[in-house]
């Protein structure tokens, strides 16, 4: 059987096939946009991840192998890097990027605020300092990549930085020197 056109009539599409092409891609749709919208919550959160993993390492230098490390914000690498002390035969000593360390890198997360023991630091200017044998303060970098904030911690005592959604869980040091506010002696 044979299906012949009228000349001058194209053949076109039905309304129910359009129905169901375009029922076909809303569902599509609402599957894909979540999962786009969700990319930079998870983009900011992996850079958090690594910025911490680059905190606990340097304070992990600091305590178990008393070396002198810093971490620096490479802004041309849009990266956090860490530079350990080395050195040299003459007695002089450099800062050299430590390559064992893992890097942070950033791309199109900003660094929103930093804090040392509360104090704000510019975050363009990063340098966060850990010397063997000196108080290291309390650190705290707060990421951004649009609306989603996640926050890396450091506590002044700790070699394990935590890691948490918004702008932080205040682990800053809440202890008190005895010492220094003149009460070494007294009973507590």
């Amino acid at each position: 059987m044979t299906h012949t056109t009228r000349p001058g009539r194209l053949r076109g599409f039905s309304l129910v096939e359009v129905i169901v092409v375009i029922v076909i891609l809303a569902v599509v749709a609402a599957a894909a946009v979540p999962r786009l919208t969700a990319w930079s919550g998870r983009h900011v959160r992996a850079a958090a991840l690594a910025a911490g993993d680059l905190l606990s390492a340097a304070a992990r230098r600091e305590t178990l192998a008393g070396q002198a490390t810093c971490v620096i914000y490479d802004a041309e690498g849009q990266r956090l890097v860490m530079l350990s002390l080395v050195r040299d035969e003459n007695g002089g000593a450099s800062w050299r990027q430590d390559h064992l360390a893992p890097m942070a890198t950033l791309a199109d997360v900003v660094i929103e605020s930093v804090d040392a023991d509360g104090a704000a630091m510019d975050p363009m200017r990063l340098r966060l300092d850990f010397t063997p044998g000196v108080r290291r303060p309390s650190y705290r970098l707060v990421l951004r990549d649009g609306q989603e904030r996640w926050a890396v911690e450091l506590p002044s005592h700790a070699d394990q930085a935590v890691v948490s959604a918004g702008t932080g869980l205040g682990l800053f040091d809440q202890s008190i020197d005895l010492d220094a506010n003149g009460a070494g002696s007294a009973t507590w």
